[in-house]
């Protein structure tokens, strides 16, 4: 079979649909967050002149510092990282506090040169942030306040990063973009305001290019303010803030960005007293079947499997128990379902998230798209072959399942109600015996041993 580059980037693609590099089902490519609104412009946003060069004179601002920030300026890229910007803000007249952010030109000095361009030029003076996702981010800098404005100087290309230390996180500032097409950013900027997948997911899709280095007081207050609906449609989620939030004024300052403060979303309201409850377990558990229960093909009674399961809770309760090999003999799950590790279950209690399986998983898979965009760009340059091409996304996609057989915690809703119920509240080392049941344990009767 012979491969072009076009029949293999689509199967590129397609396998990395697989490893959960894309959207997930109901969501649009540029909406990543819980409820399917991402950091964008509404359509019609910018001046209509298409990517713009950053060069020439300014076309709106009043050259307040005028310090050269446009291409082809005094300014170098190198120099750029020698700036940074305090962001006044305030919300219904009354004063918020400050923001100030440092720059990553090193990764996109185009964006960088823009945004400081705009604040040099007492552009985003007056502005408001008119888009409120407090589990998410929040969204300014655009003159028309709300997402249709745009910068003077036109749009700017994107300048996406793969790289984790230029990634979405906490304080990160990045540009908003037209949905579906990636060159479209121009003054409209948005701040994370979590740290987690929301934001995670925008990584390499949207162009970051600084972080807040103080202020996040002022980033809390911001993201706190209370929404309502937009005008966008039914169904559409509430993100109007009910106060105005205004920048106040946005200065560029010479000079390193002042620091101090752990930049992290500060604990929930007694978040720090969640001490006692049993967050996550390992368990293993053995199903044994009965005629008339949900597993197919198995001919003992419900009598007999209610024995057997005792019988293995017997066995299984003993010092010198080995669990896994009860598992292969007793258990009536298909092989598949514990193929890696028999029987063992890793189990969130309910509302717990595994922040650093998530974690690692985000990191591992936008390793696999720097990998897979690098291996793309030598095969276009005849410097891999299509087979290589292959052989290394299989391989690709194989790391991500070992990862995921070894780390993945399910959540409390995926376990089997009577499981789910019981073993948060066993011993490590205990050993139970749960009955059948059609809403409990529908498969047959479990027994249930807590390792960790």
């Amino acid at each position: 079979m012979r491969f072009d580059s076009r029949t293999l980037g689509s199967w590129a693609f397609g396998l990395l649909l697989s490893l959960g590099l894309a959207a997930c089902d109901g969501e649009s490519p540029d909406a990543l967050n819980p409820d399917g609104s991402g950091p964008e412009l509404a359509q019609g946003g910018g001046d209509g002149n298409g990517v713009a060069n950053l060069q020439g004179p300014s076309a709106g601002g009043n050259e307040r510092i005028a310090q050269g920030f446009e291409a082809g300026g005094p300014i170098s890229d190198e120099a750029l990282g020698d700036y940074h910007v305090r962001m006044d803000i305030a919300i219904d007249d009354e004063a918020a506090g400050s923001m100030y952010f440092e720059f990553w030109p090193e990764a996109a000095p185009l964006t960088v040169r823009n945004f400081l361009r705009l604040t040099d030029e007492s552009f985003y003076d007056g502005l408001t942030f008119h888009r409120v996702m407090r589990d998410f981010m929040v969204q300014g800098g655009d003159p028309n306040g709300d997402g249709t404005g745009g910068s003077p100087h036109g749009m700017i290309p994107a300048e996406f990063q793969t790289q984790l230390e230029y990634g979405h996180r906490y304080g990160v500032l990045s540009m908003a973009r037209l949905p579906g097409q990636p060159d479209t950013a121009s003054s409209g900027f948005f701040v994370c305001c979590v740290e987690g997948p929301p934001v995670w997911k925008l990584d390499g899709d949207y162009t970051s290019f600084g972080r807040l280095t103080q202020g996040v007081a002022t980033l809390e207050a911001v993201k706190n303010v209370k929404v309502g609906p937009t005008h966008s449609g039914a169904g559409a989620p509430a993100t109007k803030p009910k106060q105005r939030i205004v920048i106040q004024k946005a200065e560029v300052i010479r000079g390193p960005a002042p620091r101090g403060e752990t930049i992290a979303p500060p604990n929930e309201p007694g978040q720090e007293d969640e001490v006692a409850v049993v967050r996550k377990v390992v368990l293993r558990q053995i199903v044994i079947g009965f005629d008339e229960c949900t597993i197919p093909g198995i001919e003992r009674t419900q009598a007999e499997a209610a024995a057997l399961a005792e019988s293995v809770a017997a066995l299984a309760s003993a010092e010198d128990a080995d669990f896994k090999a009860l598992v292969i003999e007793y258990s009536d799950l298909p092989r598949a379902d514990f193929a890696s590790d028999p029987g063992r279950v890793r189990l969130l209690n309910d509302g717990v998230r595994d922040s650093s399986h998530e974690r690692g998983e985000h990191e591992l898979n936008m390793e696999v798209r720097r990998q897979t965009d690098d291996a793309r760009q030598r095969l276009d340059q005849g410097k891999m072959t299509a087979e290589q091409f292959q052989a290394l996304s299989i391989s690709l996609n194989q790391q991500r399942s070992e990862f995921r057989n070894e780390h993945y915690w399910r959540p409390f809703g995926a376990a089997e109600r009577g499981v789910a119920a019981t073993v948060f509240g066993m011993r490590v080392g205990e050993v139970r015996v749960i009955p059948y049941s059609l809403t409990e344990s529908p498969k047959g009767y479990t027994v249930l041993k807590r390792f960790e």
